[in-house]
């Protein structure tokens, strides 16, 4: 009997800590991807800011090459020494100056149109990811809405928090049947395939025990109407947990091993409790 109770305690806080690692991990992956976008934002800043330093490096260049090679061009210093070749080589030299200068400014202007274009190119794309964002917001609020609107006229017995949890719930299901859409349509192989597979198949477990759990809210409304408002909170929780604990129960009679057992008794007295305290909610609504 003490090791089961000793079993049954060590097992929600083996659970406990497996949600806590992988709340770490996902926690951890977040973190790293906010760093890794963060590093490319910067990256992408950067690029600009390189090409204009190396444009404003080229115009410095090319006012210094103009600054001191024509001027000494003109004094005919360079071609001095070569006697009657010189209007010649003063020529040449004077074609090769001009011909560097244009190659310095077509530089000065290329680097900074980039600059120019990227900075541009970069600013479009912020806005666009900025109104997508908006547009998603705007289209989740409204797809909420109509939820609530739904809900509120399918179910108008409901307490104020179980239709808020209900529309919540209904959202989520949404949701989560996009991110299934959006898996689906990914085209992958080999352990990449398995990995969107195995996703899949958790998302559609997790929609499963949501539309139960709709199902059962549902359920509860019938029973509403003639219960009082400052009641129906108290009774729907009572029979929501009770479906749940009725659920474990079916789980734990199939099973045979001393854990299923000690919890299956554990689940029995916990339903016993709730029995107890429906009928007591029930007595005072008589009364």
């Amino acid at each position: 009997m003490a090791s089961i109770e000793y079993l049954d305690k060590q097992t929600p806080v083996k659970k406990k800590a497996s949600k806590q690692k992988k709340r770490s991990q996902k926690r951890i992956k977040k973190q790293q991807n906010q760093h890794q976008k963060q590093q490319q934002n910067k990256n992408k800043k950067g690029i600009p800011t390189t090409f204009f330093i190396i444009a404003a490096g080229l115009f410095i260049g090319l006012v210094a090459w103009a600054l001191y090679f024509f001027p000494l061009l003109a004094s005919g210093s360079l071609t001095a020494s070569t006697g009657c070749l010189a209007p010649f080589i003063a020529l040449v030299l004077g074609f090769l100056g001009i011909f560097f200068s244009i190659i310095l400014l077509v530089g000065v202007l290329i680097f900074t149109l980039f600059a120019i274009i990227i900075i541009h190119r970069n600013k479009q794309k912020k806005e666009h990811t900025a109104a997508n964002h908006t547009q998603q917001i705007e289209a989740d609020d409204f797809i909420k809405i109509q939820i609530q609107d739904k809900a509120s006229k399918d179910l108008p017995y409901l307490a104020p928090e179980t239709l808020e949890k209900y529309v919540n719930i209904k959202d989520s299901i949404v949701e989560l049947k996009y991110e299934r859409s959006k898996l689906n349509a990914t085209k992958a192989r080999g352990p990449i395939k398995d990995s969107i597979q195995r996703k899949i198949q958790h998302i559609e477990r997790s929609i499963t025990a949501k539309e139960a759990l709709l199902d059962t809210i549902e359920k509860i409304h019938a029973d509403l109407e003639p219960i009082p408002e400052h009641k129906r909170l108290a009774y729907t929780n009572i029979i929501m947990k009770l479906a749940k604990l009725k659920s474990k129960q079916k789980i734990y009679l199939q099973e045979t091993d001393l854990r299923a057992i000690g919890r299956l008794r554990a689940v029995e007295e916990a339903i016993k409790e709730q029995e107890d305290e429906l009928k007591r909610l029930l007595g005072m609504h008589k009364d």
